[in-house]
């Protein structure tokens, strides 16, 4: 089966979108697979998605100044944006490991392998205590000799852990949750209230003004702050002291953002928060499904408190399906639908064998990015009368999801302009870090189909093929394999 063009992937997820063809003649896209080591093509995933969040941008340029850009992505360089952790340096030098040293790979007594992610302390306590093991692999892979990797999985999911059996296309397909997923799209739009039009004032940058209000953690959710940061919107990352966090990865995806830590747990944390959101353009969150609308801040809650919000949500597993709620992480959904498996299988491994990149942590990142920038944008036919330079929709409910994460976008995609006055000081890609409270006044930086079966069209000459299957959490990487 012939790999897609990254440039036909890109025109699926336009065109999805509902936005302006017209703009798809100002990209460029350059450079061929293989750029890393796979049997996917996830250097055309990585183009594909940096081009639409870009080429998104450019189209917010052209509604606050008339003027179209030219948008290029480098194909190398797109795959090196989708290891950016990788190459994070701190001081030069490179910042401690925050991989936990259970994490990973293991052959359970069944013979079928099961991955662990213990990274965050609560997780790696909460899996010992169930294996009743100390912490190191030799006794874990002693204890897990007395388990089956399904049971594992169920049991540890029950605990609020984080674990997946290993399994095959096959089986991912046939499975309760693959089934839930498959017939989801790319992105869903929903209108849930109306909301007063966004007027595009002319500015140094395509979001400039826009505040975002981002609850996410590790790779995903704040990926996708960061490119809206990138583009110039006032980011505040929302976090709290008694959260776990990865710091090398908060540094990496904290690129242009603000940061305050709140506790949603009392009453003044979500007092405050609700002021903050009152201000806010766009709320994107990234935990489990259900955790900080339990809060009082779900799509709904939001909408009232900020009518013409556009609020974001990221999931692991998709909103449908008996694992709508829970727990996941890029490697863990690698491992449950099947890429690591075809991955061994077209290298010869007797392993399973994971992605080069966290490629579907940063395509979802870059999607959900996407879906916001396309909310906020108005293609002219959906322009109200009279509005120049602006939109005027009934918000919106969606979702984009993209390789391993369900990206849902609760969307309101007509914005109102905020009239805070703001300082212009702080310069470009600094990373703050977190105070004790929120700032009053956001300082802005001058920085300016949930498928598990895109990627399976991707794969080099010589690699197993698989027929495309549409799956809610891997995205695109299924179906754009290469041969």
């Amino acid at each position: 089966m012939a790999a897609l063009d990254p440039a036909d992937v890109l025109i699926e997820l336009w065109r999805d979108a509902g936005l302006d063809d017209d703009a798809l003649e100002n990209v460029a896209f350059t450079g061929s697979e293989p750029v890393l080591p796979s049997s996917f093509a996830v250097g055309t995933a990585a183009q594909a998605t940096i081009g639409a969040a870009a080429l998104a941008a450019a189209e917010l340029w052209r509604l606050r100044t008339g003027r179209r850009q030219q948008v290029s992505v480098e194909m190398r360089d797109a795959a090196i944006e989708f290891r950016s952790e990788r190459y994070l340096r701190v001081d030069g030098k490179d910042p401690d490991d925050h991989h936990d040293q259970i994490a990973g790979l293991y052959r359970c007594g069944d013979e079928r392998w099961a991955r662990l992610h213990t990274n965050l302390p609560h997780h790696r306590d909460g899996l010992l205590r169930l294996l009743g093991c100390d912490h190191n692999k030799t006794a874990v892979q002693r204890a897990l000799e007395r388990w089956s990797a399904e049971k594992l999985e169920t049991l540890a999911a029950e605990a609020g852990l984080v674990v997946t059996a290993c399994r095959s296309f096959s089986e991912w397909d046939a499975h309760e949750q693959g089934r839930a997923v498959a017939s989801l799209p790319l992105f869903i739009i929903d209108k849930i209230a109306e909301a007063p039009a966004l007027h595009f004032a002319p500015a140094l940058r395509p979001l400039s003004a826009i505040k975002v209000l981002e609850l996410t953690h590790v790779i995903a959710g704040p990926v996708s702050g960061r490119v809206l940061a990138v583009h110039g919107a006032d980011v505040l990352l929302v976090t709290a002291a008694h959260r776990p966090s990865m710091l090398p990865l908060v540094i990496d995806t904290g690129r242009g953002k603000l940061s305050a830590q709140i506790d949603l747990r009392a009453p003044s944390g979500r007092q405050r928060l609700a002021e903050l959101v009152r201000e806010a353009d766009v709320f994107i969150q990234g935990y489990r499904p259900g955790a900080v609308a339990a809060h009082g801040f779900g799509p709904e809650e939001i909408a009232r408190l900020r009518p013409g919000i556009v609020y974001a949500s990221l999931s692991a597993y998709g909103h449908q399906g008996p694992w709508a709620l829970r727990r996941g992480f890029d490697s863990l959904v690698q491992t449950a639908s099947g890429l690591n498996l075809a991955e061994a299988e077209a290298f010869g491994s007797s392993e399973p064998r994971a992605l080069p990149a966290q490629a579907l942590d940063h395509a979802t990142g870059y999607l959900l990015a996407f879906a916001i920038m396309a909310a906020l944008s108005a293609a002219p036919s959906r322009a109200a009368p009279g509005t120049c330079g602006s939109r005027s929709h009934k918000p919106v409910t969606g979702c984009a999801s993209s390789a391993a994460s369900t990206a849902c976008v609760a969307a309101i995609p007509a914005l109102t302009k905020c009239e805070i006055a703001w300082t212009r000081r702080r310069p470009a890609l600094v990373c703050l870090p977190p105070c004790a409270t929120p700032p009053k006044c956001w300082k802005p930086s001058r920085i300016g189909r949930a498928r598990a079966s895109r990627l399976e069209r991707m794969r080099r000459p010589g690699a197993v093929e698989r027929m495309p299957r549409a799956l809610a959490t891997v995205s695109m990487l299924r179906h754009i394999r290469r041969e």
